[in-house]
């Protein structure tokens, strides 16, 4: 056995079941399951066992309401497979995914995580669109500089790499996944496959301005922190504060440093959009005028004129 499926679930009886069975319906047979509830209040653990009773490899860990970092950090201390695989509980594995992925693997061993497009589904299963992603390792490698190019629920990852980085990070809760393949891509390479290997769920609550307004800051944060880990070889303190005031202090430290203007403009551009949604509007601003005096100073003009419209178009809609 050389799989291991990780699925956290807080709650989720409402998918579960068909996540499950997509599992059940793999061309690959010989893997291992293991679902963390995290302190479910709903028919989740009933699910579950319905499936643990039939012909699925499942092993079920309950805990306390801890959110989803501590749970997929449980998993992976249980995971005793070279490969781990990832799986949110509303989201459906086509049936030849662990089998292509771990080809992929064994054939590669410069990669230290897989992934792939998804197709799109809504809230009854009902196919809506498709989401594409680069395949090759280094446009993958460049495109992360700004953006996550890696679908976490469609990733499987060499067990022995996540371990070393010391797994999820709780402090970059909704970037965590993001965190995870940026520290990866500084031990390896990670590829995603041609094909869409699973059906992604697309629902509401995933849709919310408080949610879209935490991921994004989230997502700064660990880029960041890549960028000063890669430029300086130091990890920022991440625990010290709460997200939106890290952000800042973090941000204006590599002001300070004056290497902000070699960052991908695309990446800035994002900084800024978080920057003026932030409540701190008087640093905020500040933070902003200051990147704007860097960029124009290393003659790059275009770009400090982005990141001001990004800046003020959050300013002005900040939901």
């Amino acid at each position: 056995m050389q799989i291991t499926v990780v699925i956290p679930v807080y709650n989720g009886a409402k998918y579960l079941a068909e996540t499950l069975q997509s599992l059940v319906d793999q061309t690959l047979k010989d893997f291992r399951v293991i679902l963390v509830d995290d302190g479910s209040t709903d028919n989740t653990l009933a699910i579950a066992r319905r499936f643990q009773s039939g012909n699925l490899n499942l092993e079920i860990l309950k805990q306390q309401h801890r959110g989803v970092v501590a749970a997929r950090n449980a998993a992976l201390a249980a995971v005793n497979t070279p490969y781990m695989a990832c799986l949110d509980s509303d989201d459906l594995a086509l049936p030849g995914r662990l089998l292509t992925q771990l080809q992929q693997l064994e054939e590669n061993a410069d990669l230290v995580g897989v992934s792939s497009p998804a197709f799109l589904i809504d809230e009854n299963s009902k196919q809506t669109g498709f989401q594409d992603q680069p395949c090759d390792p280094g446009t993958i490698r460049n495109h992360m500089k700004w953006e996550d190019c890696i679908i976490n629920p469609a990733s499987m990852m060499r067990t022995n790499a996540i371990n070393k980085l010391g797994g999820y990070r709780t402090a970059l809760e909704k970037a965590e996944d993001y965190d995870l393949f940026l520290r990866l891509l500084d031990v390896g390479d990670l590829a995603n496959h041609y094909k869409p290997l699973i059906q992604y769920r697309i629902h509401a609550s995933q849709l919310t301005s408080a949610n879209r307004k935490e991921a994004k800051l989230a997502a700064c944060l660990t880029q960041l922190d890549a960028w000063s880990r890669r430029t300086y070889g130091i990890d920022l303190d991440l625990e010290a504060a709460s997200p939106e005031k890290n952000l800042l202090n973090h941000f204006e430290q590599i002001l300070k440093s004056g290497s902000l203007p070699k960052i991908p403009t695309r990446a800035l551009r994002t900084f800024a959009s978080v920057l003026g949604s932030l409540e701190d509007r008087k640093t905020a601003t500040n933070l902003i005028y200051k990147l704007q005096i860097q960029l124009l100073r290393a003659f790059k003009p275009g770009a400090a004129f982005k990141c001001a419209r990004h800046f003020k178009r959050a300013r002005n809609n900040p939901t």
